[in-house]
Formats: structure tokens, C-alpha cells, sequence
């Protein structure tokens, strides 16, 4: 919510007007009719006076006062909308781990993809597996251990522990093509490219860290996802 800003209180006056009297560009204004006064007050009230007001010693111009107004609305408005983008990226990542767990492969791909691509680090790991057992897609290595060596950004020891292991069991030529496609990924769904940030916290009473991983609000590139060209 804007911060409401605090204006110094003065005396607002039409310019050139003194304390008990209204300008002079319209004789209306003068005397006790009621109804002059309210049409005054009903055009003051929409089209803003035709002058500058003065608070204190400074001069307030309208169109600064709405040009604020607007930015703080703008602003307001894009953080609702970013937080709802969030949200619906994030349920559609809970969707994909449930249909995971319940052996619906294809449906999990659907999400997965989509949020994996987004920089989702869970999403990047078990699209990972997935693509390493050939569930819900072509089966393939070598992409399987591009998005585990993206998702492995987080500082899941135990991803690590898995990616180092099937590193290790590669021969030369393949680690130079898993290095590269690996590089590939991280440029695209990588934390930096994707405004994803990972910490790792600590409940109270509890020795054992809790890895988070969140994205950021903003604007991030989409990139479309690599299909295993084979079974």
C-alpha cells in the first residue's frame, strides 16, 4: 500500500488573492450568492483549480500531484499482478509433483516443463529424472543431466551427490557434451536468468536446514524446452 506523504499545511490561495477574497477574473465569485460559489466549488472539485497551490512555501502543481498518483497506482497494480503470476506458477508446480507422485507421467511433464522452464528449481530435477527414465517423454541422458546440472544451482547437496555420480561414470567425450549442454541450460533457466534465489533456513529448535527457493517479481525471457528426438 503507498505510503501516504505528509504535505505542510499553509495557507492555499488562489495566486494573487488575499485571505477574505477570490480573484477578481470573475465577479460572480464575489458577493453571498450560494450558487456561484457551489458551481466554483463543483469546477474546483473536477477540473482542479487553474492555478498552482501553494502549501507552505512551496508550489504544488497539479499535474506533478497526478502524475504521482498514477506511478504509485502503476506500481501498486504491477506488484498485484506479478504476485498472481507467482501463485499461478507455483500451483502449477504443486500440480506437476501430485501427478509425479501418482504415476500420471505425461500430465506431470505438461507442468513440469512449463515451470522448469521458468527456473523452478524442484520442477528442473525431476524433469531431470524424467527425462533420464524416459517418463512422460523420449528418455535421454544427456538432457536429463543438463536440467540436473541447472537444478543443482540451488545447493541440494543430495542433487549433487546424484549429478557427480553419473558425471563420474561418463567418459571424456561424453562430459565435454554434457558440460556444454549443461552451460546451454544454465544461460536459459539458470537462477540469474530466471530471478531465482535459494537460501538455506532453520526452524527454531531444529539443527537440520530447510533449502527455499523462490522466484523473484519482474520480467524474465521464456524459452521453449528441449524434446528427446528418440525413445
Amino acid at each position: 500500500m503507498p505510503k501516504k506523504r505528509s504535505i505542510q499545511h499553509g495557507a492555499i490561495l488562489p495566486v494573487g488573492a488575499t485571505g477574505d477574497s477570490w480573484p477578481a477574473d470573475n465577479e460572480s465569485r464575489t458577493g453571498n450568492s450560494h450558487f456561484a460559489n457551489r458551481f466554483y466549488l463543483l469546477t474546483y472539485a473536477v477540473n482542479g483549480p487553474p492555478w498552482p497551490l501553494v502549501a507552505g512555501n512551496r508550489i504544488m502543481k497539479r499535474p506533478i500531484v497526478v502524475f504521482l498518483i498514477m506511478f504509485m497506482a502503476t506500481s501498486a497494480f504491477a506488484s498485484l499482478y506479478d504476485n498472481q503470476r507467482l501463485n499461478t506458477l507455483y500451483k502449477k508446480e504443486i500440480n506437476g509433483i501430485r501427478a509425479y507422485d501418482n504415476g500420471e507421467y505425461e500430465t506431470a511433464f505438461e507442468y513440469l516443463s512449463d515451470t522448469a522452464a521458468k527456473g523452478l528449481k524442484e520442477s528442473q530435477y525431476l524433469l531431470s529424472i524424467m527425462f533420464m527414465q524416459g517418463q512422460g517423454t523420449n528418455k535421454s541422458i544427456l538432457i536429463g543431466l543438463a536440467w540436473l546440472g541447472v537444478a543443482i544451482e540451488s545447493g541440494n547437496e543430495e542433487w549433487q551427490k546424484t549429478y557427480d555420480t553419473m558425471y563420474q561414470a561418463l567418459n571424456t567425450a561424453q562430459r565435454s557434451m554434457v558440460d556444454e549442454k549443461v552451460q546451454q541450460y544454465v544461460e536459459k533457466y539458470g537462477s540469474d536468468k530466471q530471478g531465482v534465489t535459494c537460501s538455506k533456513r532453520t526452524a527454531v529448535g531444529d539443527r537440520n536446514f530447510e533449502l527455499r527457493c523462490a522466484k523473484n517479481q519482474g520480467t524474465y525471457p521464456d524459452y521453449d524446452i528441449e524434446l528427446a528426438l528418440t525413445q
